[in-house]
């Protein structure tokens, strides 16, 4: 095994390419880690790629940062193109979400299939690999020939850059591979400028409801990407910090602070009234430091129109977002199956049993496959658990069938009989819908009508009416299509965000709200969904919804009668905690309408209601 190390470290060693000691280091360190993973730098890596649920749950998730970092994509490959290369776009995880090969790059068959979506590019895996590298440090990379830990790559130069969000969380890499190395410097070089213009995009969209501060120690480069930014809530504290802001302010713990007056001289209310105001303010930091400073456009700001100088940055516009529509959204893999089979069994002229747990969107589901089959075609929907309370619906639609009873429809063009909850039949209702059934079979036009019903999953048919009708409408149940429980689709995420843009097109969900709303919520269904979200919209000002938005909205309910971990069990400081609890309710969850109402500080209410 030493022979085989020493072999490898020898065929690292005499790469050509001239390295700083800080790459070199980072390149020492990953092959230093490679080892200790039990990699064979002789043999061959290992080529892990996530199922295809899971590469569709990561774009998933994604989405958002997908559609800043795909026109990049885009840009790069014609920057670098005619040197033989690819660009690559992978999540925080390492695993490839997206890639744009040129035609030479795509005919090498050996490195193409390790570079396709869902292929996993973390040094565990892959050895020594620039993707790897940044994963691991949080900075841009580059590897080229045989620097790579294994053979396979040691003709390609490869250059990564880490998408870093604004609480400091790697969220992507952007990667850039060639078979051509003098240009490696100027290809690392656009990597970064690209992974700085998509950190500074997605920081604007998931502050687009607070005060974005940019600021800069030279006034020209404010209309720049290399400014620093820092995202501010209407109390003053620090909800966001870009990379730049952290390396401009290198002496304070910008990261660990939570008050804009911890960093900057002077009261906050009145620095952004002023940076409202104006174009360009001065600020000076606590080390004594100064800042050029603007604001950014806010939600939260509005501004007269005037002929003023801001800072623009290009930003796809919120209405870009999938539209509001009422269109179902089947992303998910079973529900896909669903469909198909459902369209065969009723071109076949099957009835279908559409079963589910309650809220998984069973009556929906069956309106989209008349609409599918018979859209243009009247729907005739009866609830079985009221049937007998609408006879005469009950009666005409008897008559209808039977010999054209209304004139608005045509009984020989056929259409959809939808029965809801069918287990929920009354006996009389049961012989009713048998002797229905046979006068559909009696007109002649039965190949005309597609029958579905829907009832709750595990529903036992045996004890139910008498074996004459039993036997006849088990004949509604013989295809059945089960739909899943709304939180094992993987395509839920898409189904949020849907559904809040049919609930309002004036806010929208980040991709961190959505797991709030997924994760916070037991035997979610669509009932519980539309609600929440409908609380959300009310309560939420228009813009985008965040994380936060979610957690103190649905912690309410939770904290309003109960005292804090530190009150519990001290009565006179019980009732205290309480009161503050319950005002915090009131004012919205807002601390600062709460601390002035009770006439308590800030700090007091935070201290008793973020328990």
């Amino acid at each position: 095994m030493t022979d085989i190390i020493l072999d490898a470290l020898n065929r690292k060693a005499s790469s050509n390419q001239q390295n700083t000691s800080m790459r070199q280091a980072a390149i020492d360190s990953s092959w230093s880690r490679s080892l200790s993973s039990g990699l064979d730098p002789l043999g061959t890596p290992i080529d892990a790629f996530v199922s295809h649920d899971e590469l569709r749950a990561s774009k998933e998730r994604n989405h958002r940062l997908f559609s800043l970092v795909r026109p990049e994509l885009e840009l790069l490959s014609t920057q670098i193109a005619g040197t033989n290369f690819m660009t690559a776009f992978t999540d925080g995880e390492g695993v490839i979400l997206d890639s744009i090969m040129d035609p030479e790059f795509e005919a090498l068959e050996a490195i193409k299939y390790s570079l396709q979506p869902g292929a996993i590019w973390t040094e565990e895996y892959r050895g020594t690999n620039a993707v790897g590298i940044s994963l691991h440090t949080g900075e841009p990379s580059s590897v080229c020939g045989s620097e790579h830990f294994f053979a396979a790559a040691n003709t390609l130069f490869c250059a990564a850059a880490p998408i870093i969000d604004s609480k400091g969380v790697i969220v992507g890499v952007l990667d850039a591979s060639s078979q051509v190395a003098e240009r490696q410097f100027h290809t690392l070089a656009l990597l970064k400028m690209s992974a700085v213009n998509i950190e500074n995009k997605l920081f604007i969209e998931d502050h687009r409801d607070e005060f974005v501060v940019v600021f800069h120690p030279r006034v020209e480069y404010l209309s720049t990407q290399s400014v620093g930014m820092l995202s501010v809530n209407e109390q003053g504290q620090i909800t966001g910090v870009n990379r730049r802001a952290g390396e401009l302010i290198s002496g304070l713990a910008i990261r660990s602070t939570s008050d804009f007056s911890d960093i900057f001289k002077g009261e906050f209310s009145s620095i952004i009234g002023e940076l409202d105001s104006c174009d360009t303010l001065r600020l000076v930091d606590w080390l004594g430091a100064g800042y050029f400073a603007r604001l950014l456009r806010s939600n939260k700001i509005s501004r007269p129109q005037k002929n003023e100088r801001r800072l623009e940055i290009k930003l796809p516009s919120i209405s870009e977002l999938p539209p509001a529509t009422s269109k179902l959204i089947f992303r998910d893999e079973q529900m896909f199956k669903n469909e198909k089979l459902a369209l065969k069994a009723g071109n076949m002229g099957l009835p279908i049993m559409i079963s589910g747990p309650a809220g998984s969107g069973r009556t929906t589901f069956a309106k989209h496959i008349h609409n599918l089959l018979n859209k243009g075609k009247p729907i005739l929907a009866l609830n079985c658990k009221n049937l007998e309370h609408v006879c005469e619906e009950r009666f005409a639609i008897a008559k209808l069938l039977h010999d054209g009873y209304s004139t608005e429809l045509d009984i020989t063009a056929g259409g959809t009989i939808l029965f809801e909850d069918l287990s929920q039949l009354s006996i009389s209702d049961a012989n009713w819908l048998v002797n229905l059934l046979h006068e559909i079979r009696d007109t002649g036009v039965e190949d005309r009508w597609l029958i579905l019903s829907t009832d709750s999953d595990g529903t036992n048919y045996e004890n139910l009416w008498n074996k004459t009708v039993r036997s006849e409408l088990l004949r509604l149940a013989q295809f059945r299509i089960h739909l899943p429980e709304l939180s094992e689709r993987s395509d839920l995420g898409l189904i949020v965000r849907a559904k809040m843009q049919e609930i309002s097109d004036k806010h929208r969900l980040n991709t961190s709200a959505i797991e709030a709303i997924v994760g916070n919520t037991n035997n979610l269904n669509f009932t519980v969904l539309i609600s929440q979200l409908q609380v959300l919209a009310i309560n939420c000002p228009p813009g985008l919804i965040k994380y936060d938005d979610v957690q103190k909205l649905f912690r309410i309910k939770d904290i309003l009668y109960n005292p804090c971990s530190k009150c519990l069990g001290k009565k006179a400081k019980e009732i205290k905690c309480v009161e503050i609890r319950k005002t915090y309710s009131k004012c919205n969850s807002n601390v600062a309408f709460t601390a002035r109402r009770l006439g308590v500080s800030r700090n007091t209410v935070y201290t008793h209601v973020l328990d």
